[in-house]
């Protein structure tokens, strides 16, 4: 009997390995963000988020990253997002830290970094004096299949 179920349970991992395993919705978005190493408290430069849930993010590197600037799993990371203007509130940023989950590649071959969120909280929004406007930030181009 042992051995039976043991069988099953690995039949049923294999059926699980296809299906889609998100817990939570995921927003498409191709919004700029700044990413920090988490053993760093400033600088850090500017990535693209390709999608969000309420328990993580998933960010595409750009090919002008070098390949020693992409994290592993495990990382942790400072995440930063300018949030669109209200004319109600003054701007904020949305920041977050998180840890890498996955890294894999898109269609295009750049870097996409999946990370889990552990921790979130809202400032007002300052640009740094190092960033480019998002007219100079390549756009993401939805792929039609």
């Amino acid at each position: 009997m042992y051995a039976s179920t043991n069988k099953m349970a690995a039949r049923y991992r294999e059926l699980l390995q296809g299906l889609e395993q998100r817990s939570h919705e995921r927003v498409n978005l191709a919004l700029e963000c700044r990413v920090t190493a988490g053993n760093k408290r400033s600088g850090g430069s500017m990535k693209l988020v390709e999608n969000i849930s309420r328990t993580g993010i998933l960010i595409r590197w750009l090919s002008s990253d070098g390949p020693e600037d992409v994290p592993r799993p495990g990382d942790t990371l400072h995440i930063e997002m300018a949030l669109p203007a209200n004319h109600n509130f003054d701007r904020k940023c949305w920041f977050c830290g998180g840890t890498v989950v996955r890294v894999s590649r898109a269609d295009d071959n750049s870097p996409l970094v999946a990370v889990r969120i552990n921790t979130t909280k809202f400032r007002k929004y300052t640009p740094a004096a190092s960033h480019k406007p998002a007219s100079q930030v390549p756009q993401l181009i939805p792929a039609t299949h």
